[in-house]
């Protein structure tokens, strides 16, 4: 028998796809930066920043994009998580900022005057990693810390 709780999941994943709009064709080159700037984000969690994404993210396997505006100028991104038992899409266009609220979106970016991913993107992914560890290391007190964690950690300051 299907619980309410499972009931409600599978409501709010209709909702999303039926948020979610295609890619159209034409945007090629959207794409192409968007898997450029995703290689360099998922490559920097799962090669350089492992132990911290195993203390962070111990259920996720990678990170997708959403967008609704994306220019040379100007971006409305949102990350997501791709859980190691979830099969999504990596990049997901939605048809409106609002639309990019669902609650599998939990970091939401507003550009006015540039697209880091067009500008930046193997930057902007290490930006958006050490938001996420400086926020885990002021909530969380690591009980264990070894050399390698002390390392991702040093990492920063030279970043």
């Amino acid at each position: 028998m299907i619980s309410q709780k499972q009931i409600t999941d599978l409501r709010n994943q209709v909702q999303a796809l039926e948020n979610t709009v295609g890619l159209p064709e034409s945007n090629e080159n959207v794409i192409i930066e968007i898997h450029k700037f995703l290689d360099y984000l998922n490559h920097a969690w799962d090669h350089d920043f492992d132990h911290m994404k195993s203390f962070i993210y111990p259920t996720v396997w990678k990170f997708g994009l959403g967008y609704s505006d994306f220019a040379h100028t100007n971006a409305v991104l949102s990350l997501y998580p791709i859980l190691y038992t979830k099969n999504i899409t990596q990049i997901k266009k939605f048809a409106d900022s609002n639309s990019m609220s669902l609650n599998d979106l939990f970091k939401l970016y507003y550009f006015s005057e540039e697209n880091p991913i067009l500008q930046r993107p193997s930057e902007f992914a290490y930006e958006t990693i050490k938001e996420d560890v400086f926020k885990f290391l002021e909530h969380h007190k690591l009980e264990s810390i070894n050399n390698t964690l002390i390392s991702e950690r040093a990492f920063f300051f030279y970043i």
